[in-house]
């Protein structure tokens, strides 16, 4: 096989580890600009001498290097070049496609597709060649420019049918781009104009594979089966960048509620992309399912610029618009505390937005969240308590839910189950998140102040007497339970007990209810325990003051 006829491949260079000179060393690539070289035509009669800087573009200068140009400058020189040798190759369209093809080689390797492209170009247009249409269709593939590729692995097949290279590349280029069925029936054409050759039949059943699988990945979108859309999609990826799957992965996550990763994947295809309106849309989508109002209209509408046939876009943004006016209706009814109306339009929201709301999305948890605490400020506590679990759901890091969520429950005296929502997070968050550790101390003094002693039901008296009939009525219960009239063998060491302690309990009631300080502090909730503790403490930030006085 001539140079000419050898194949380059995308392995012709390690990507991970080449750089362009400009880029690695800006210094040695501007002396290097500076080196005067001569052209590499010089063999086939090109007088050029000038800047390495200059010497691509003197290359790719149209009408230099093809054979007429050449003859002209031969003799120009006196009929022969001075580069010329006595060996050197006889000036034909061969040689000149040589010396193009080695110059993008080169240029290929050093990882400069977009000038090896141009090489090659001067290559073809001096002897057109397969394998020449098959090397520029590697540069442009390692550039994303998937339609100059097609063009040229098409051209490379119609010059040479059975050239298996070609057609493989072509199915990566189709794939990339989506073509998935243009990927089976290459890959196909191919089987049956090389029958022998073991790389294509492996291949061909990859990509049917791959079909099948793009085939059923869409199948589950549409039937909302997101999670085998997910396992699906996610393993096309590991086959292909295409932007198709990845946004169709990014659907799929985005129906699971998984809202971080689907913002990954349209990031990921509009960085290649930014002409991509499908991107636009679904990162749009994403941001709506955020609660990104604002972002997510911009990006939509983009989308929409782009591709204003889209109907599903347009569909998807209609709703997000109704939704958000429907939501700032209601938290301005909540605003102006219209909390019954507010309740309405809140269920409206819903009614536009529940078929389609992913229940682990964070705009689902918003919405149940908000309505949850509409509900509290009605007294609905099993209702709010059912919208808190829900948002609790999708996001269980949503502080004002568990919040919410306690308080109905304290709504409906169940302090201690409260309580117990609580603790785990006051550990988790309390030191950092003033609500959660406000609602733990609230919900450890309503546990405190059930179990206390009701000192005004145990003497019998209302909320309002004074002290001279607590005092009276203190007399009574102290008769009554004095432990002289237990101590009779009729009563149990159990009903003595039980009689002693309530002796006791009378006693403590009588000091908290006759002192107006400690009564305060028993009538806001506090239990003994706590009213001695805020005592003392008093006590000691009076006598710190005398002392300073």
């Amino acid at each position: 096989m001539s140079y000419l006829n050898k194949d380059i491949s995308e392995n012709s260079v390690n990507k991970a580890n080449v750089q362009l000179l400009s880029v690695a060393q800006p210094l040695a690539f501007r002396v290097l600009k500076r080196v005067r070289v001569s052209c590499p035509h010089s063999v086939n009669g090109c007088s050029w001498e000038g800047d390495y800087g200059d010497l691509h573009s003197h290359l790719i200068d149209s009408g230099v290097h093809n054979t007429e140009g050449l003859q002209q400058q031969q003799q120009n020189n006196g009929g022969s070049s001075p580069k010329l040798s006595s060996a050197a190759t006889p000036l034909s369209k061969e040689s000149i496609a040589k010396t193009f093809k080695e110059q993008a080689d080169d240029k290929f390797g050093a990882g400069s597709y977009k000038e090896a492209m141009e090489l090659y170009a001067g290559a073809l247009s001096a002897f057109p060649q397969p394998n020449l249409y098959n090397n520029r269709a590697a540069a442009a593939l390692m550039i994303k420019d998937f339609a100059s590729c097609l063009a040229d692995c098409d051209a490379a097949i119609s010059m040479d049918p059975k050239y298996a290279k070609a057609y493989l590349r072509k199915c990566k280029a189709a794939l990339e781009i989506g073509k998935f069925s243009v990927c089976c029936l290459t890959i196909e054409e191919a089987c049956k104009e090389c029958p022998d050759n073991s790389e294509l039949a492996n291949q061909c059943y990859r990509y049917k594979e791959i079909y099948n699988q793009v085939q059923l990945g869409e199948k589950q979108l549409t039937e909302k089966d997101f999670s085998g859309a997910r396992t699906t999609f996610g393993s096309l990826l590991r086959e292909t960048n295409c932007s198709l799957i990845v946004l169709s992965a990014a659907r799929a996550e985005l129906g699971l509620g998984l809202t971080d990763r689907a913002l990954r994947l349209t990031l990921q295809v509009l960085r290649t992309d930014r002409g991509c309106s499908e991107a636009y849309s679904v990162r749009g989508q994403v941001l709506y399912y955020v609660g990104d109002f604002d972002q997510a209209t911009k990006l939509m509408r983009e989308g929409l610029r782009m591709d204003p046939d889209d109907s599903r876009s347009r569909e998807a943004f209609k709703k997000m618009r109704n939704v958000e006016t429907k939501l700032k209706e209601a938290r301005n009814l909540v605003f102006v505390r219209k909390f019954a109306d507010a309740l309405t339009k809140y269920n409206e929201t819903f009614s536009v937005c529940c078929n389609d709301l992913p229940p682990k999305s964070q705009l689902n948890a918003m919405l149940h969240a908000e309505r949850g605490n509409v509900l509290l400020r009605l007294n609905m506590f099993e209702e709010c308590i059912r919208d808190c679990s829900i948002a609790i759901y999708a996001k269980d890091d949503l502080v004002e839910a568990w919040v919410t969520k306690a308080r109905a429950l304290q709504g409906l005296d169940k302090v201690e189950e409260a309580q117990d929502e609580l603790t785990p997070l006051m550990h988790k968050w309390g030191h950092g998140e003033p609500k959660i550790r406000a609602a733990y101390e609230s919900a450890v003094f309503l546990v405190k102040k059930k179990n206390r002693v009701d000192y005004y039901k145990l003497l019998n008296i209302p909320s309002v007497c004074s002290e001279m009939e607590i005092k009276k009525q203190y007399k009574v219960k102290a008769l009554e339970l004095h432990p002289d009239r237990w101590s009779n063998a009729e009563f149990t060491d159990e009903q003595r007990k039980e009689a002693e302690n309530k002796f006791k309990d009378i006693g403590n009631a009588l000091e908290v209810l006759c002192d107006p300080q400690r009564r305060q502090l028993f009538d806001e909730g506090y239990d003994r325990e706590a009213i001695e503790e805020r005592i003392q403490r008093a006590q000691r930030a009076a006598h710190h003051g005398h002392g300073h006085g």
